[in-house]
């Protein structure tokens, strides 16, 4: 009986994950990937693929509305957010089936295990799934086992409801006012593309400037774009107090230190 199941276990089906246990199968390696969720992570179904499907549906509709300025008129041109939302999800699924889904993975040789893992000693796992647990010996694991939002702990905001990277994707009523915490890619791409779609757009963020990891004359010459385009920053600050009256929010908003 071999010693192992596997010569390498793969945790989390992420990118990270998807691309470590491709390349172990090809090399030869008995791989299995375990993931709790749908394959794809991160990328696949909250940032990099819809993010980018939302602002690439955005730049293409305020292209044709400046096309008036050239004497092109295209009629009155209205978003239907609703099928809006529906073609960013609809691109999600079909980039999973493309090169995400078990059968994808499992052509390149990959077992994929759906379920919960915890280590159970330096080379065996327990797998918690529907039906019971099971257990696999392995010679090598990798973890990718990846991220989620953080809830912050902001009087009123939990009892009042918030979106995340996990949820926005899923609504279908365009936001009259969309405020954003935190400056970083993600954010900065939806103040973008939500303010292209019509919306007004507020980002409040505690880092002095918005992207902070990156090229500080390139952060700057996005900062300025987005602020002609209409987005508002509110930098240096956080919220303090979240409200709801009428259906409308009221935020405190200001320093971190404003509270004390």
């Amino acid at each position: 009986m071999a010693q192992y199941d596997y010569d390498v276990i793969v945790i989390g089906g992420g990118a990270a994950g998807l691309t470590a246990s491709g390349v172990c199968a090809a090399f030869g390696a008995r791989t299995a990937l375990v993931e709790r969720r749908r394959l794809g992570g991160d990328c696949t179904w909250y940032g990099c693929v819809p993010s980018k499907t939302l602002l690439h549906i955005a730049k293409e509709y305020t292209a044709l509305t400046n096309l008036k300025k050239y004497g092109v008129d295209r009629g009155n041109l209205e978003i239907d957010f609703a099928k809006v939302m529906e073609a960013v999800r609809q691109t999600r699924e079909r980039i999973y089936r493309d090169a995400d889904a078990p059968e994808v993975m499992q052509k390149k040789g990959v077992e994929v295990i759906s379920g919960t893992a915890r280590f159970k000693d330096a080379h065996s796992l327990e797998i918690e799934k529907e039906g019971g647990v099971r257990t696999l010996r392995f010679r090598s694991a990798i973890i990718t086992a990846g991220g989620s939002p953080m809830a912050l702990n902001i009087p009123g905001l939990h009892e009042n409801g918030f979106l995340t990277n996990e949820s926005l994707f899923e609504i279908n009523e365009r936001p009259e006012h969309l405020v954003i915490m935190g400056s970083g890619p993600i954010g900065v791409e939806m103040a973008q593309a939500f303010t292209m779609l019509g919306s007004r757009v507020t980002v409040i963020a505690l880092d002095p400037d918005i992207l902070i990891r990156d090229e500080r004359r390139c952060a700057a010459v996005v900062r300025k774009r987005l602020e002609e385009q209409g987005v508002r920053f509110i930098l240096e600050s956080t919220i303090h107090n979240v409200a709801k009256r009428n259906g409308r929010y009221d935020l405190a908003v200001g320093p971190p230190d404003a509270a004390k």
